[in-house]
């Protein structure tokens, strides 16, 4: 029953023929699920399907345990799993949801980095914070696989999409301060951070490791050819300084960087340009130089999203459309809530 573009309970009813307040009663009984996502603007409440976060995402509320949240877990983990996903829909796609940002540390002073690859910038930007359990870590436990020791309280939310976690109990609230502490401890533990694919109006920073994460293990265990997440950077290696000790390879989450006795292999089709082995090397034997195929997010999420769709109906993926009205508003009507102050 859902139109892709944000409605009232009351128009959503009427394009179905059904009964308003029935209707609003199902929607937020949907939204407290974190089924359907819900906003507030100048008193007037709207309701779309869920593009701010995953359905996934807001299955696990900070803390909370329970048979129903285990088998989603388990059927979550086994669908990452599946080769067909990821050689066949996603590489048709030819579209990433999210991209990397690199770590600081990495780069060199002299460097002139893009205003949009700066994870500190987009905490200092932004109006409000969330910080809620990592999905894929917390779904590893839940589903009973083995866990690392990375933190799980540690994905971040900003404005609009903060404000729907902390409404709903999904995430708590933090301060400016919180959430650059928390980027420190992301990187002191070695993860690889990762964002929205568009240049602004960020509503998620991940940070992630190559054992938990869904993206990075569909990588890892799939070999497919479906182009990972990345930065407009990639490593550069300078084999002359190299000492072939291996901290790289420790460092890489997605296994661009191998070490097979004692000696390095790497494997530039794999790198997403996170840094971190740069940050590890002892010999700054590498470093991060342009990304020569890069190519420029769309300005806006709402912008992705568009550009997404249409390039699953050009890969003749089907999709769940329905001929409702406000179908092509979609991307101007989340841009609007993003300008505004929930």
């Amino acid at each position: 029953m859902m139109p892709n573009a944000p409605a009232t309970a009351k128009r959503i009813a009427s394009l179905q023929r059904k009964d308003p307040e029935t209707v609003e009663r199902m929607l937020l009984d949907l939204s407290e699920r974190g089924l359907v996502f819900d906003y507030t603007k100048r008193g007037e409440q709207k309701f779309s399907i869920q593009f701010g976060v995953s359905l996934i995402s807001t299955q696990y509320k900070l803390g909370e345990d329970g048979p129903l949240k285990r088998k989603i877990a388990r059927m979550n983990a086994t669908a990452y799993k599946r080769k067909e996903l990821f050689e066949g829909q996603m590489e048709k796609m030819g579209a990433s949801w999210y991209r990397i940002i690199p770590v600081e540390k990495a780069i060199a002073s002299e460097q002139n980095v893009l205003k949009y690859e700066n994870a500190r910038d987009m905490i200092k930007g932004a109006r409000r914070f969330a910080i809620g359990s990592c999905v894929c870590r917390k779904e590893k436990h839940l589903a009973g696989e083995k866990v690392c020791n990375n933190p799980v309280d540690i994905c971040m939310f900003f404005d609009f999409l903060a404000d729907y976690m902390i409404r709903h109990d999904f995430c708590k609230e933090v301060d400016r301060d919180t959430m650059l502490r928390q980027l420190d401890e992301a990187e002191k533990h070695n993860l690889a951070h990762m964002t929205d694919n568009a240049q602004q109006s960020y509503l998620t920073l991940c940070h992630c490791c190559g054992c938990c994460c869904a993206a990075f293990g569909a990588l890892n265990s799939v070999k497919h050819k479906v182009r990972p997440p990345v930065s407009s950077l990639v490593k550069e290696w300078n084999r002359e300084k190299c000492t072939h000790c291996g901290e790289c390879a420790e460092a890489c989450q997605v296994k661009a960087v191998s070490w097979i006795d004692k000696i390095l292999r790497y494997s530039p089709e794999r790198c997403i340009g996170c840094g971190l082995c740069v940050r590890a090397c002892p010999n700054e034997a590498v470093s991060l130089v342009p990304r020569q195929d890069w190519v420029e997010p769309n300005l806006t999420y709402g912008d992705m999203m568009s550009d997404m769709m249409t390039r699953k109906i050009r890969a003749n993926i089907r999709l769940p459309l329905k001929k409702l009205p406000g179908q092509g508003r979609t991307a101007r009507e989340i841009n609007k809530i993003f300008s505004s102050n929930t």
